[in-house]
């Protein structure tokens, strides 16, 4: 069951009187834009460019109204209409610290440019619309030229302000901001969000089905004599522990904790893997790779992975939607891959509601 805290609408309700806007966005993934601009109460006319074809199944299931654009590479740019906002989080592979870190040089991190090329045709037939860029944390240097094509700094924001999820992601916009000199130079102006105090607890099913139990891992942690030992290693300065479940329920107290599955060098220099556990009873950052995101559930004695309907939660994905998703005909994998691209719905309603309410 949620809890109370989680039920909590992010904003008060407000009487819309503003004439529907019309939206451009582009990596649309699921059409996470249409679900924060939905919660907000604002009506939209939707212009979305996305080339995953069960993202666009998610996204049509969501906002049948949406027009499909296709390869944003493709797009028609003089034949775009007037906006009043362009969105997009380009794909971030390149820039992830836990990636290659190709950053511009990997084809994906380099649809950025096609971004700003739309952006700024957007800007010459509206000056006055606006936009959101979203991406990961990444090396200053790369930043900074993202900040100089779309001409402000970004705004960091931790999805765990208002989600389980421990997810600092970085948000280029120019609602909101403010002048901070007396050249008149804009510089962003949105403050952190309010903690909701969302935990782990409170997104959990209650009633999980046996094919997310892993059965292999389970193996290799519990019936592996050499693992029956506690192993600690000084991992950046928390502790990094291999242990079975009912160790860890001895050691943590007898809840469920997120951990992630990591790779780690021993003491004879061979690579094995640890069971890394959160002690602040949240998840890790949501990603395709699902071992980044393991439940230890003590009291079963099991390690499991995170539902897809746990993944929306994460995701701050509402309710009526998340049925909706579950029943489109998308396989869970493909769930969990546009749940790791996506962003958490109650960062991007907390930044548009600065301009739209």
């Amino acid at each position: 069951m949620l809890k109370e805290r989680l039920k909590m609408p992010l904003f008060k309700t407000i009487i819309i009187t503003m004439k529907k806007i019309k939206v451009l966005s582009l990596f649309n993934g699921m059409n996470c834009i249409g679900l924060a601009l939905h919660s907000l109460g604002i009506e939209f006319e939707l212009y979305a460019s996305e080339i995953d074809k069960y993202a666009n199944k998610v996204s049509n299931t969501l906002f049948p109204d949406t027009i499909e654009l296709g390869d944003v590479i493709k797009i028609d740019i003089d034949s775009l209409p007037i906006f009043d906002l362009v969105v997009g989080g380009s794909p971030c592979q390149g820039f992830s610290f836990a990636g290659k870190q190709l950053n511009f040089d990997d084809e994906r991190s380099k649809l950025f440019f096609d971004f700003v090329k739309i952006l700024d045709a957007c800007k010459n037939k509206n000056p006055n619309v606006k936009f959101l860029l979203e991406n990961v944390k990444m090396k200053s240097e790369h930043e900074a030229v993202i900040s100089r094509f779309v001409g402000i700094d970004p705004i960091e924001i931790n999805s765990a302000l208002l989600s389980a999820q421990n997810r600092r992601r970085l948000y280029w916009t120019n609602i909101g901001t403010v002048k901070a000199n007396l050249f008149g130079i804009e510089e962003p102006g949105i403050k952190q969000p309010k903690n909701k105090g969302v935990l782990l607890n409170d997104i959990l099913e209650d009633k999980v089905s046996a094919k997310y139990n892993i059965t292999n891992n389970w193996q290799k942690f519990v019936t592996d004599p050499a693992r029956l030992k506690k192993k600690y290693t000084q991992i950046d300065g928390e502790k990094a522990i291999t242990m079975t479940a009912r160790q860890y329920a001895s050691w943590c107290g007898d809840f469920v904790k997120c951990a992630a599955l990591r790779g780690r060098y021993n003491e004879s220099g061979i690579i094995e893997q640890n069971l890394e556990p959160r002690q602040d009873n949240k998840t890790n950052c949501l990603t395709s790779v699902q071992k980044d995101n393991y439940l230890i559930v003590p009291e079963a004695t099991k390690i499991r992975r995170l539902t897809p309907l746990e993944c929306m939660r994460l995701q701050t994905v509402p309710e009526w939607a998340i049925e909706k998703m579950l029943n489109c005909g998308v396989s869970d994998s493909q769930l969990y891959k546009m749940l790791g691209n996506g962003w958490t719905v109650d960062v991007i309603a907390y930044i548009l509601g600065h301009e739209y309410k």
